[in-house]
């Protein structure tokens, strides 16, 4: 139980600290902040700016910062099942 906790807290300062950085860049605040992107597009996976749109997702290259694709190979970070090829989705990842 120590150990899962000891895990949960360093996903969450991980993830403190990549969205502080993520925000604090200039560059974030100055692009183009359309309501979707097409196939093939530059997006984020954040849930106010650069969506991927329909049912492409966001396949992350860097944090915040990837491509939108039809769906996550097997090893891809993803949020949820539907992301995934294979429509599942384990501790982040598609499996």
């Amino acid at each position: 139980m120590i150990v899962l906790k000891r895990i949960e807290f360093i996903w969450n300062s991980i993830f403190i600290i990549i969205v502080v950085f993520t925000f604090k860049s200039s560059e974030f605040w100055r692009e183009n902040n359309l309501p979707c992107k097409n196939l093939g597009s530059f997006c984020r996976k954040l849930p106010f700016s650069q969506r991927c749109c329909d049912t492409t997702v966001c396949d992350l290259n860097a944090p915040f910062s990837g491509t939108c694709v039809r769906c996550l190979d097997k090893g891809r970070f993803c949020l949820r099942s539907s992301e995934c090829c294979n429509k599942y989705c384990f501790f982040f990842k598609c499996r």
